[in-house]
């Protein structure tokens, strides 16, 4: 009883010494969910330009008025970015280095068997069909999402400020 007096009140005095938050938010069109990017983060991107490349920098503060992005030590509209590449969860990754690591084993320890242990039960189809299903079910799910801004995808600048936090505040 003692503990949980202590922690309502630590939970309604909490939200007072939290600053404001400054964000990136990658949106997609009809869906909730949103990714949020803090300052700090790296971020893959390619801008709005006939020659462009993908370039990786991390995002050293951001503006929300003029919805602009300082990525290391460049200032960048929001508008400017044509794409972002985004890893996959990490479990859509782990799932795909274990199918490629599977397939590589199966091909490989069918081969050890068959050319140093003159093993003849070993079946070539068997491991061409494994490798040839879980390698690019493998490649697929560690490769990075490209999103192409637009309809579907937006990108927004957002100050996240909690209620009754001051400016200047918090830890």
């Amino acid at each position: 009883m003692k503990y949980s007096a202590i922690a309502f009140v630590v939970g309604l005095l909490l939200p007072f010494g939290i600053p404001a938050q400054k964000v990136l938010q990658l949106e997609r069109a009809n869906r909730a969910l949103t990714v949020k990017i803090p300052i700090g983060a790296s971020l893959t991107f390619m801008l709005n330009e006939p020659d462009a490349v993908w370039e990786m920098a991390e995002i050293s503060d951001l503006d929300v008025e003029g919805q602009r992005i300082k990525l290391d030590l460049l200032w960048y509209k929001v508008s400017d970015i044509q794409a972002l590449k985004r890893q996959k969860s990490g479990g859509v990754r782990g799932l795909g280095a274990m199918l490629g690591v599977f397939g590589i084993s199966w091909v490989g320890y069918s081969a050890i068997g068959r050319f140093f242990y003159n093993d003849r039960d070993v079946s070539w189809n068997t491991a061409a069909i494994i490798a040839g299903t879980t390698l690019p079910a493998a490649w697929w799910m560690t490769r990075p999402r490209k999103l192409k801004m637009g309809e579907l995808h937006r990108l927004r600048v957002l100050d996240v400020t909690y209620p009754g936090a001051q400016p200047g505040q918090g830890p």
